[in-house]
């Protein structure tokens, strides 16, 4: 089981993420790419196939905010900025932000 997370996120609601494949970044202050340059260019090619596409959307549903991010999570706003016709909202995140 991964380890918990510092700060929660909501993968599919990050307001941060990496301008090349749309992973979702947990902080504001993280820059506007990834820091892993081949896992980037994987998810940005699975973002370019129906396939890897439908993939990354399901793990992102799926992803508790509470826990670390497996790797294949994709940001809805990258989505919104590169197929804006894409009709997101099958795709809403299963789990939410816990109410304090």
């Amino acid at each position: 089981m991964p380890p918990r997370a510092v700060t929660p996120c909501v993968p599919a609601h990050a307001a941060r993420f990496c301008a090349d494949c749309g992973y979702p970044f947990r902080t504001p202050d993280r820059a506007t790419n990834c820091s892993a340059p081949n896992a980037c260019q994987r998810r940005l090619l699975d973002a370019r196939t129906l396939d890897g596409l439908k993939k990354r959307l399901q793990v992102t549903q799926v992803a508790d905010p509470y826990e670390e991010f497996l790797g294949d999570e994709i940001a809805h706003g990258w989505l919104r900025l590169h197929y804006p016709l894409l009709d997101l909202r099958v795709w809403e995140p299963h789990k939410q932000l816990e109410e304090e």
